[in-house]
C-alpha cells in the first residue's frame, strides 16, 4: 500500500513538473494554465508547512517556506492583474518568469521534504524523565541561593552606596535593583538608598512606588533639597498637585534661592490655572538669575495665553538669546509667527527646530502649512511627505500631502510640463484615492495662486471648479463673491456672500462683505 502511494505521488510531482514546464516552453500561455500550474506548486507548499507545523518560528523549514508561500499569494495577486490582457508579449514574457521561479519553489520544497524525512523522529519524554530534569533545576536553584547567602555582607556602607550611585548615573537599572535589594536589608536607615530607590520606581513608572520610597528617604533626613524636587515631580506624575505645590514650598524655605525649584513651582502654577502667582515667581527668577532662558520663556508662554502676542515674542527672543539649543522656544516662537501669518518669520524658526530635533513629525507638519501659504507648493511637499513616511496617520497628513501634489500637478499641466503633471497627480491619488475632498481644497488654492498672480481667468475657473467638487466651500464662495465685487457685478457678489451665510452664518468675512455691499448705491 505504502509503495503505491508513493508511486502515485511521483506522478503527480511529475505532472506538475510537465505543466509547469510546459508554460515555461510555450510560445502563447493562457491566464487558465498559469492559474492552473499555480494551484499545483501552491497545494504542495501548503502541504509541506502543515507537515513542519511543530518545528520553531524561527527554523529553516519554517521560514523558508513562509516565504514560499507568501511569494505564490503575491503572484496569485500578479496574475489575476495581468490576465486581462494575457496575450501581450509584455505578459507572457511575465508569466515564464513566473513558471521559472514556481519550478524553483517546487524543487526547493522537494529538496526539504527529503531533508525532513531523513530526520530523526524525537522520542517524546517520560513523565519521569521530565521529573528528574525539574529536579535538577531545582538543585541549581539552591545552589544559587547558598552562594548569594554566602556572600559577604557590605561592611562600607559609603562604598555600597556609592556603587548604587555609579549604577544610577549610567542608567544600569539591573545593577541598582540588585544592589538595592542588598544594601537595603543591612542598612535600612540610609536615606540615600531610599532616594536612589525611588529614582528606580520612576524610571519604571511605578509612581506609588516611588512615593513611598521617597516617603522613607524625607522621614530619615527631611532637610534634603534634592529629596523634596523628586517628591514634587512624583506627585504631578500622581495628579497630586496640592501635595507637589508643598514640596516645592519645602525647597524655598530650605533654600530661597533655589531657581529651579521656582521654575518647577512657576510651571504647576500656569499649569493649574493660578497665572498670576506663576507669573510672579517667573519675576522673581529673573532678578535672582537674569541669565535663566526659563524665566523669560515663562513670562512669553503667560503673555501669549493672555493675548499679547508682541510681547511673547520679545520674552521668547531673550529666551533663545539666553538658550539657542532649545528646539521648544524656537517652536513657541514660530507658532506665534504662524498664528500672525508672518510665515517666513515661522519658516525661519521651524526650519530650526528641525535641525534641533529632528524627529519633530508636528513641526514638519507645521513648516509644510507655512510653506504652502506662501504658495511654494513643493516645498510643502516635501515636508508632507516626510511627515507621512513617519506616519501616515498623523495631523490629517491624507488631506493636506494629496492637496498639495494635487495643486502641483495644476501648476505644471499649465506650464506644458505635462509628464511632470502626470507623476504629482499620480502621487496625489496614489495616497488619497478613497476622498476627494483635498481636490476642491487645492482648487481654491489654485484660485487663490492665480488671483495673487493677476491670473483672474485662472483664478475664476479653480473657483468654479472648487465648488464643483463642494458646492459647500464658503472660502470659494466667498472668493468668487470678491472677484464679482472687483468687476463691479455687486449683485452676483452678493449672491455668492449669501450663499456662505446660508451655509455658516456665523461666517464674518461674508457678513463683512455684505455690510460693505449694502451700502453702496
Amino acid at each position: 500500500m505504502m509503495i503505491k502511494n508513493s508511486l502515485i505521488l511521483h506522478m503527480i510531482r511529475f505532472l506538475v513538473s510537465i505543466l509547469i514546464a510546459s508554460v515555461v516552453l510555450a510560445q502563447t500561455v493562457t491566464s487558465a494554465q498559469m492559474t492552473k500550474a499555480l494551484r499545483s506548486v501552491y497545494d504542495q507548499a501548503v502541504a509541506f508547512s502543515k507537515s513542519v507545523e511543530s518545528y520553531p518560528d524561527n527554523s529553516r523549514e519554517k521560514v523558508m517556506i513562509t516565504r514560499m508561500i507568501n511569494m505564490l499569494k503575491q503572484d496569485a495577486r500578479k496574475l489575476k492583474v495581468l490576465s486581462q490582457n494575457e496575450s501581450s508579449p509584455e505578459t507572457q514574457s511575465e508569466f515564464r518568469k513566473m513558471a521559472a521561479r514556481w519550478k524553483e519553489i517546487r524543487d526547493a520544497v522537494q529538496e526539504m521534504q527529503k531533508e525532513v524525512s531523513k530526520k530523526p523522529i524525537e522520542k517524546p519524554k517520560s513523565p519521569d524523565e521530565i521529573q528528574r530534569e525539574i529536579e535538577a533545576y531545582q538543585q541549581r536553584i539552591k545552589a544559587l541561593e547558598s552562594r548569594l547567602d554566602a556572600m559577604a555582607v557590605p561592611t562600607d556602607r559609603l562604598t555600597e552606596r556609592q556603587r548604587v550611585e555609579q549604577a544610577v548615573k549610567e542608567k544600569d537599572w539591573i545593577t541598582v535593583r540588585q544592589r538595592l535589594d542588598k544594601a537595603l536589608v543591612h542598612y535600612p536607615d540610609d536615606s540615600e538608598l531610599h532616594y536612589f530607590l525611588a529614582l528606580y520606581q520612576m524610571e519604571r513608572k511605578d509612581f506609588p512606588g516611588a512615593r513611598d520610597a521617597i516617603l522613607e528617604a524625607l522621614r530619615l533626613n527631611p532637610r534634603q533639597t534634592r529629596y523634596w524636587e523628586l517628591s514634587g515631580k512624583i506627585y504631578i506624575s500622581l495628579g497630586l498637585y496640592e501635595q507637589a505645590f508643598g514640596a516645592y514650598a519645602e525647597i524655598l524655605l530650605l533654600d530661597p534661592r533655589n531657581t529651579s525649584a521656582r521654575i518647577d513651582l512657576a510651571k504647576l502654577m500656569f499649569e493649574s490655572g493660578r497665572i498670576d502667582s506663576a507669573e510672579t515667581l517667573y519675576r522673581e527668577i529673573i532678578s535672582l538669575r537674569p541669565d535663566a532662558p526659563e524665566g523669560y520663556e515663562g513670562l512669553g508662554r503667560i503673555e501669549w495665553h493672555k493675548g499679547n502676542d508682541e510681547r511673547a515674542k520679545t520674552y521668547y527672543q531673550n529666551a533663545i538669546t539666553r538658550n539657542s539649543a532649545s528646539p521648544d522656544l524656537y517652536r513657541m516662537l514660530g507658532q506665534i509667527y504662524m498664528d500672525q501669518k508672518q510665515y517666513q518669520y515661522a519658516i525661519r524658526h521651524f526650519e530650526q527646530v528641525v535641525r534641533l530635533d529632528p524627529e519633530n513629525t508636528d513641526v514638519r507638519f507645521l513648516l509644510g502649512k507655512a510653506y504652502w501659504h506662501t504658495y511654494d507648493f513643493a516645498r510643502a511637499t516635501v515636508y508632507w511627505s516626510q511627515v507621512y513616511r513617519q506616519n501616515n496617520r498623523a495631523l490629517n497628513i491624507t488631506f493636506w500631502l494629496p492637496a498639495a501634489y494635487f495643486v502641483q500637478g495644476e501648476i505644471l499641466q499649465n506650464q506644458r510640463l505635462y509628464r511632470e503633471s502626470a507623476r504629482s497627480m499620480k502621487n496625489a491619488l496614489e495616497i488619497n484615492p478613497d476622498s476627494y475632498h483635498w481636490m476642491s481644497w487645492g482648487n481654491y488654492w489654485l484660485g487663490k495662486y492665480y488671483q495673487d498672480q493677476d491670473n483672474s481667468p485662472l483664478a475664476e475657473k479653480y473657483y468654479i471648479r472648487a465648488l464643483e467638487t463642494n458646492p459647500n466651500l464658503t472660502e470659494a464662495l466667498n472668493a468668487l463673491g470678491i472677484m464679482r465685487w472687483h468687476q463691479n457685478r455687486t449683485r452676483e457678489a452678493r449672491r455668492y456672500w449669501q450663499r456662505a451665510l446660508d451655509i455658516d452664518p456665523s461666517n464674518h468675512e461674508a457678513i463683512a462683505w455684505l455690510k460693505i455691499a449694502g451700502n453702496t448705491p
